[in-house]
């Protein structure tokens, strides 16, 4: 079971990283695929937190990418139209995704277990939103839930303190350094 689950893991990763190339609908919302891959995500019982805290860091990575007015890659040289040419400009288009991309932020910091996994999580936030206070919040309280079960000396806890320093430098090292590094 677990290599299946590894397995299926894997493939909503990929999957999350060609939706970037597939055009939204907006007959059917901009986000369906999105909002389709977290209820398949709710629903499932093998989706344990560590699986389920990797799947929203792919969705808020994915939900940054699609945000971005050029997207990093496009489906067939350009033949293929993306978002940023079919939605440029349009606030429904940001609304809905703002939207979803909250609601996906909240579920990540409410389920996401201790230790490396909140790293990643803060990583993943931290590198895929605009700093701003509510995004340096989340990220400290991310930074608290890993230090509860980390060593201070921890090389991964380290590198995320050294990125959050210099993404959010009004909080200049975090707050958390001073708590950590002692």
């Amino acid at each position: 079971m677990v290599k299946d689950v590894d397995e299926i893991l894997s493939s909503v990763r990929k999957l999350c990283s060609l939706l970037i190339m597939v055009p939204g609908n907006p007959e059917i919302g901009v986000t369906y695929f999105l909002k389709t891959i977290l209820s398949l995500m709710n629903s499932q019982s093998w989706v344990k937190p560590k699986i389920k805290g990797k799947i929203l860091c792919s969705l808020v990575s994915l939900s940054a990418s699609l945000s971005q007015n050029k997207l990093p890659y496009s489906a067939d040289c350009g033949k293929v139209l993306g978002n940023d040419c079919l939605f440029y400009g349009d606030l429904s288009y940001t609304h809905e995704l703002l939207s979803l991309s909250k609601l996906i932020l909240q579920d990540l910091v409410d389920s996401v277990p201790r230790g490396n996994l909140a790293l990643e999580a803060c990583n993943c936030i931290g590198s895929s939103f605009n700093p701003s206070p509510e995004i340096s919040a989340i990220c400290f309280k991310l930074m608290e839930t890993a230090k509860s079960c980390l060593s201070r000396r921890d090389v991964y806890l380290q590198s995320t303190i050294k990125f959050l320093g210099k993404r959010f430098p009004p909080l200049s090292s975090f707050e958390i350094s001073s708590q950590i590094c002692v």
